[in-house]
């Protein structure tokens, strides 16, 4: 079975030596962002074959319908610090992410079938899973990923929101003017990107798009099969029905912290645990 055959293309890796700096410079100068970051330390681990105990901190953004990765190693033995003690700082790997962890570890086995070298591997229970192999045809690395769950961001960078009506139309001017009126980037994702610089949207934007997305959701609600209501992907994820009541309170939750000019988090925690 072909890895292309049962994973989806989930991103590209640079190295870098500090995720904070970069992301922020790339957010700044190409408007690329915003950068959702984590520190992550598997449960188990192995690097060339031998167990290891790694952690690594990494930054994800999502650009015109792909996504960057930026990570840098933390501790402990990694493919991360050898590749930039030789390479430096620069392209690493793609990644493949597979829905189940079962079509993830068949694709796993198949590679190392061919004989291919599996250089690093992580995984924390049912929460993810990865392996990285080397790939001499391209003098690059595939890495397979398995994501069931992950912790909202330990922070976000190159996200803003513009209170004041006017788009500032320089960089040093919209630096000057952006005053955060709320800000909860874990809770919007990523992907959000204007005119090639870092997302800025004044409050009544913003308020439009969210009322956008409730119109889109009660539309999409309505081709739901009633049959479907109670389907999980996998257990530990959201019934449809979960999902539907969770995207039904975001909406509305989010226009009122707009709308207050500040976000609350146990307004938020008691909304969510409400539906």
């Amino acid at each position: 079975m072909a890895t292309s055959a049962s994973g989806t293309f989930h991103h590209t890796c640079f190295l870098v030596h500090d995720v904070d700096a970069t992301a922020a410079r790339l957010a700044a100068s190409l408007g690329i962002g915003p950068w959702n970051v984590w520190t992550i330390a598997p449960a188990e681990g192995t690097v060339h074959g031998q167990p290891a105990a790694f952690s690594f901190r990494v930054a994800l953004a999502e650009h015109g319908g792909a996504s960057y990765e930026l990570l840098a190693p933390v501790s402990g033995p990694n493919v991360y610090a050898e590749h930039l003690a030789a390479r430096g700082e620069g392209f690493h790997h793609t990644c493949h992410i597979f829905s189940t962890r079962e079509l993830m570890l068949a694709a796993q086995a198949d590679l190392l079938a061919q004989g291919r070298e599996m250089i690093q591997s992580g995984s924390s229970g049912d929460a993810f899973a990865f392996a990285y192999f080397a790939v001499p045809e391209t003098g690059s690395v595939l890495e397979l990923l398995h994501l069931a769950a992950l912790p909202p961001p330990e922070k976000t960078i190159g996200w803003a929101i513009e209170t004041g009506e006017r788009q500032p139309r320089h960089s040093h001017e919209a630096n000057a003017e952006r005053t955060p009126v709320w800000h909860s980037p874990a809770r919007l994702g990523t992907g959000w990107v204007r005119r090639g610089r870092a997302m800025v949207l004044t409050k009544s934007e913003l308020i439009a798009s969210l009322q956008n997305e409730v119109r889109i959701l009660l539309h999409l609600a309505g081709k739901i099969d009633a049959t479907m209501l109670d389907y999980r992907p996998t257990p530990r994820q959201r019934s449809t029905l979960d999902l539907l009541k969770y995207l039904s309170m975001m909406g509305p939750e989010l226009v009122q912290a707009i709308t207050a000019g500040t976000f609350d988090e146990a307004d938020w925690t008691a909304a969510e645990q409400g539906t």
